[in-house]
């Protein structure tokens, strides 16, 4: 599961939770790393993650999301208690790249041709 998210959202995370004596995954969907509605991108805040002088992840900020789409309540989780899953393109990406990516413009383009069509 975590896989087809990965490749549709461009990245998955994990958040390592001990639950008394067990160590437990609780699944982190991409849009809930960071809140997509802010983009306050600077030196050491890249969509979500805080990184340290050397480029290297320090925490990961994990919004909690509403039943109407609404992200509050941010907490921010170490870099050592979070596993980030995607599938990068450069060695310095921080976060990943939906693989549909390559195929969005096109679909955009046939859907115009088809409404240029119909116009026609």
């Amino acid at each position: 599961m975590c896989h087809m998210s990965m490749r549709r959202d461009g990245d998955f995370g994990f958040v390592l939770v001990t639950h008394g004596d067990t160590l437990k995954l609780q699944c982190v969907e991409a849009d809930r790393i960071g809140n997509p509605h802010q983009f306050k991108n600077t030196d050491n805040y890249i969509s979500g993650i805080t990184i340290n002088d050397y480029g290297q992840p320090v925490s990961y900020k994990v919004y909690k999301r509403t039943i109407t789409g609404q992200y509050k309540e941010p907490v921010d989780v170490k870099a050592g208690s979070f596993i980030h899953y995607f599938d990068p393109l450069r060695c310095d990406q921080y976060r990943g790249v939906t693989a549909f990516d390559t195929a969005v413009g096109h679909a955009r383009d046939l859907y115009d041709l088809l409404k240029m069509e119909k116009m026609a």
